[in-house]
């Protein structure tokens, strides 16, 4: 595991200080996952405007819910109307 170094404005470091005394748990154990989550997300982010540039400059082609749930074998519109649910 590496070590890094950030400098954070002085209310952030009090929060952190006592969050770690609220849970018992270290100030790095909350940072490390405070930041997983946040990459993941920005990780999601990218990819999510990487999918859309693709989408607006034609590289690929939309599908439709019937493809997606086709390929992820789930229900059909029909099946989930069905059954009394639906998406919005």
């Amino acid at each position: 595991m590496r070590t890094i170094t950030v400098r954070v404005p002085d209310e952030v470091a009090e929060r952190l200080a006592r969050l770690a005394r609220a849970t018992g748990h270290p100030k790095s154990h909350h940072v490390r996952a405070a930041l997983d989550e946040y990459l993941a997300e920005l990780e999601d982010i990218v990819i999510a405007q990487q999918r859309d540039e693709e989408l607006r400059t034609g590289k690929v082609e939309p599908l439709s819910l019937e493809e997606v749930e086709q390929h992820f074998g789930t229900a059909s519109s029909k099946e989930r109307t069905r059954r009394g649910y639906a998406l919005l």
